[in-house]
């Protein structure tokens, strides 16, 4: 592309345009076909027109629910890997995907199931990012990222395992429950818990952009940043902390769905280039966009008994992830 600071607009606008086909027709994709002008008839009563439950309650609001789960997890692992400068870094990196999902499952454990697990995962979030904060004022500066990391990887094993000696001590139907949650799910019915969580996460992933000039100056090195007035402790904290928060919250309500942050950045900034101010933007339209078509893949590939959406970006994610480092490894 001849002009180099054309090109990022053009690819927002690129992946908005994305954004908006996948929204538009994944709601009219199913294994059960729906007549859209029925759907439509606002004339048929509600209760007795199936076409217009299945599209509105069921498919349009698991597609907004993947939208928002999608844009968060994608703009979560891009300030992790920013300001953390580490390709491998995400929120899953930090465990803050393993507290919640252990804080969940706690509470299956003894019997509480749909808004009290999501209450558990947030509360396990919650400890989680307060112990990430904590770990981030004690390891300070630039080699101070090297061991957050490996405090966060540690972490992540010590609920991993927690959650396994869940799994262990569980009957075998609870063990099922378990392990089916931990693949991932967006089956949500009715645009209720998206319309509650768009506001927090769409105040969470401005306050991330408004922060994206920080971003380019740590994702160089932390004296340029103090050279330049920013206070990298003082910013990674920030934004650390704001990210794993909304982590924590989608993951709670999802479940892990993993590589969407790990892979997604990789992707637009191959795209869009370096700067967060638009790279940002580019991972949330991204992020949405892969997700809803995840969720349609999984859908429409197992049928009545669908694959699990975690399942599906994992096989998507591996093999591309392993391309994107061989690409680089080969230069």
């Amino acid at each position: 592309m001849s002009n180099p600071r054309l090109r990022p607009i053009l690819g927002l606008v690129a992946l908005l345009v994305i954004l908006v086909v996948v929204v538009m027709t994944a709601p009219l994709i199913g294994t059960s076909s729906i007549d859209l002008g029925r759907a439509l008839d606002t004339s048929i009563p509600r209760e007795e027109n199936v076409d217009r439950i299945i599209l509105f309650d069921l498919r349009l609001a698991r597609v907004a629910f993947a939208a928002l789960v999608g844009m968060t997890l994608a703009m979560a692992g891009c300030v992790f890997q920013a300001t953390l400068r580490n390709d491998l870094a995400t929120p899953y990196t930090l465990g803050v995907s393993g507290g919640s999902s252990l804080g969940a499952l706690l509470v299956m454990r003894v019997g509480g199931f749909g808004p009290l697990m999501a209450m558990g995962g947030v509360a396990g979030g919650v400890i989680t990012v307060a112990a990430i904060l904590w770990l981030a004022r004690r390891f300070r500066g630039a080699e101070g990222t090297v061991g957050l990391l490996l405090a966060g990887v540690t972490l992540n094993l010590l609920f991993s395992s927690m959650i396994l000696v869940l799994q262990y001590l569980a009957d075998p139907y609870e063990t099922y429950a378990m392990l089916r949650w931990l693949m991932g799910g967006l089956d949500v019915v009715g645009l209720g818990l998206s319309l509650w969580l768009a506001p927090v996460l769409l105040l969470g992933a401005l306050f991330l952009w408004s922060r994206a000039h920080a971003m380019n100056l740590l994702s160089l090195d932390d004296r340029t940043a103090r050279s330049l007035g920013i206070n990298p402790d003082r910013q990674r904290l920030a934004s650390i902390g704001v990210a794993a928060m909304m982590t924590a919250l989608a993951v709670s309500f999802a479940g892990p769905i993993g590589f969407v942050g790990l892979i997604l950045p990789h992707g637009i900034r191959r795209i869009l280039g370096g700067d967060h101010r638009f790279v940002l933007p580019g991972c949330a339209l991204g992020g949405a966009a892969f997700l809803v078509l995840a969720d349609l893949v999984g859908r429409m590939v197992g049928g009545d008994a669908e694959l699990p959406v975690g399942i599906v970006t994992a096989l998507i994610g591996g093999p591309v992830f392993l391309w994107i480092l061989l690409k680089k490894q080969l230069r």
